[in-house]
């Protein structure tokens, strides 16, 4: 007797820990609450609000659904809200102040989201439906919040939570195949949109859910990515695994994400002669079109049943290079914001001014503009230190030339990450360009400035001007570090609430007050260091240079708010001289 009670007691936590279990890995993620705004300033960084709107709303050809099913998606197994409640959307930290249904974005979608009519890459097509995707703007349009007031930052990085967006939509689109309640509402909803009966809708989302399945099975036994925190992505790794084992159809290429980097400033990057953060990519169209397909644009790769479709087929996909064109050529008229004092509080000018002082002497070298005047148009060099001098968290670089993937589909054996981004992106806008035959002078000038389509993997974080800085909290590559006064002390919080963008002008980055539904970033976790690009009087690994006194930290901080082209460093990169002028962005 006394053995049956044990052994039903057992089975019985058995269930509750299973049904714990189901039930967490089913449930969303806990969120903030949206943030109180009472108005949104815009700064003068070059755009009119014309063509801010379009950045925003300009489609690149990504997917995430189509528009009448995001419109009738209910968000997951425990709640009724639909994946655009405004609610939600604002607890992941997605822009939606001041945003409003227009000739863009007639749904009123987030800045960053943007919808397009075109037809599946596979051979055949079939019929254009209009599709929901992110573009450049999702991640690198900003805002900054100081007591109630928005403050926009075109370019800047922003706080969203992509990753979990995404997850919510694979949990989503499960609860709507298996809950009748929801089911019922979906089709019928999306049936009377499209004019389509009910079993079509019925057939669709049934093929979805099955992609679904396929998608969430890795997140039930272990989370390919840990990023844990707003505004952080894998980047490089997500693009490797979307291309190499969702569009190959080869889950084994999978490699955990666990290399998340905040989201990079946008303002200047066309003349910086290398990008991402480990100065791997050269050529602006081969980033956005990388970009473009770590997003989730359709690749026709392989076939339905895994198979390598036949060439050049194989390289077609959803990817609207035009549109990147487009957005890559506005970025050239986008200047970094000047801090505004009517909002955040004046600078203190003879502070600012000891500051400039401090950094010339102590941060120039790397981070000034060092111009390379012969090339055409002119450059800025990055700086490119090796990790073991940066002494910052080494993941991102080491994961991006260390990892490897089976390419024997696509006719190329096993390839480093370098290698397979430059095939794939090379051959996808090759086959756009076909497409829209364009000559020999045009593809020149729409890969940007006629660079070379080059990628490299270093052991290695590039340094770039730091123009604006003040708007791109928090900081280090991977957002380890919440302020610059933090980043320039000797010590540094070894965890942090994040998910507020409220705004902190006096350290310089976001609020560290706790709130409900903050997520705690941790340094002791694989990917956040905070260690490294030290000035302290110890003899630490990362040691950039002696220590600061609290003085002359709250200078250098003073002068980052206030340093525009103007007064910035800037060199000409091969003789090391002063330089002037529009070159230096003046």
């Amino acid at each position: 007797m006394r053995l049956g009670r044990i052994v039903g007691l057992l089975v019985l936590a058995a269930l509750v820990a299973g049904g714990w279990f189901l039930v967490s890995k089913l449930s969303n993620p806990q969120m903030p609450r949206p943030e109180k705004v009472t108005r949104v300033v815009s700064l003068d960084q070059g755009w009119s609000p014309e063509m801010s709107e379009r950045f925003h709303h300009t489609a690149q050809g990504t997917f995430l659904l189509p528009v009448a099913w995001l419109n009738h998606m209910e968000a997951g197994f425990f709640t009724s809200k639909k994946l655009t409640d405004p609610e939600l959307l604002g607890g992941l930290r997605y822009i939606t102040d001041g945003v409003k249904p227009g000739p863009l974005n007639p749904q009123g979608y987030p800045v960053g989201w943007a919808a397009a009519s075109w037809s599946s890459p596979q051979p055949g097509g079939g019929v254009p439906s209009n599709n929901v995707g992110f573009n450049c703007a999702t991640c690198h349009t900003g805002q900054l919040n100081y007591k109630g007031t928005a403050i926009r930052i075109e370019g800047g990085g922003s706080l969203s939570d992509a990753g979990a967006f995404q997850d919510m939509v694979g949990k989503a689109i499960l609860s709507t195949e298996l809950l009748p309640w929801k089911k019922k509402r979906f089709v019928d909803g999306v049936s009377k949109d499209l004019g389509l009966p009910p079993a079509t809708v019925e057939a669709q989302l049934h093929g979805a859910f099955l992609k679904a399945v396929e998608g969430t099975k890795q997140s039930f036994i272990k989370p390919l990515y840990s990023e844990a925190a707003f505004g952080r992505l894998d980047a490089l790794q997500r693009i490797a695994n979307t291309l190499f084992a969702d569009d190959l159809m080869q889950p084994s290429n999978n490699r955990p994400g666990d290399a998340p980097v905040k989201y990079p400033y946008l303002w200047d990057i066309g003349r910086l002669d290398w990008v991402q953060y480990n100065g791997s990519v050269r050529q602006p169209m081969m980033r956005n079109v990388g970009e473009a397909l770590g997003v989730k644009a359709q690749t026709a790769l392989v076939n339905l049943k895994g198979e390598a479709n036949p060439e050049p087929a194989r390289w077609n996909s959803s990817v609207m290079v035009d549109n990147l064109f487009w957005m890559e050529n506005s970025l050239h008229s986008l200047h970094a914001p000047a801090w505004p004092a009517d909002v955040l509080g004046p600078i203190d000018s003879g502070k600012a001014a000891r500051g400039r002082d401090l950094f010339a002497k102590n941060c120039a070298g790397c981070h000034g503009i060092h111009v390379n005047a012969a090339a055409e148009p002119v450059e800025w060099k990055v700086t490119m230190i090796p990790l073991e001098h940066i002494g910052t968290d080494p993941t991102a670089a080491e994961n991006f030339a260390h990892n490897t993937y089976d390419a024997s589909k696509l006719g190329a054996g096993t390839i480093d990450g370098a290698t397979g981004l430059k095939l794939v992106t090379d051959r996808v806008k090759g086959f756009q360009y076909d497409r829209l035959k364009l000559d020999p002078e045009a593809r020149k000038a729409w890969d940007g400035y006629g660079r070379e389509g080059a990628v490299r993997a270093p052991l290695a974080y590039k340094a770039r001007p730091l123009v604006g800085i003040w708007a791109s909290p928090p900081y280090l590559h991977n957002g380890s570090v919440p302020s610059l006064f933090d980043l320039l002390s000797p010590t540094r919080p070894a965890s942090f609430p994040v998910g507020a963008r409220e705004y902190d002008p006096v350290k310089v980055g976001y609020s560290t007050a706790k709130f409900d539904g903050a997520r705690t970033f941790k340094t002791a976790e694989k990917g956040n260091s905070n260690a490294g690009h030290w000035f302290a009087d110890d003899a630490r690994a990362g040691k950039l240079g002696p220590g600061f006194s609290e003085a002359d930290r709250w200078a250098l901080v003073e002068y980052l708010k206030s340093a525009t082209y103007a007064d910035y460093p800037c060199t000409d990169a091969q003789t090391k001289q002063p330089l002037n002028g529009p070159a230096c962005g003046r």
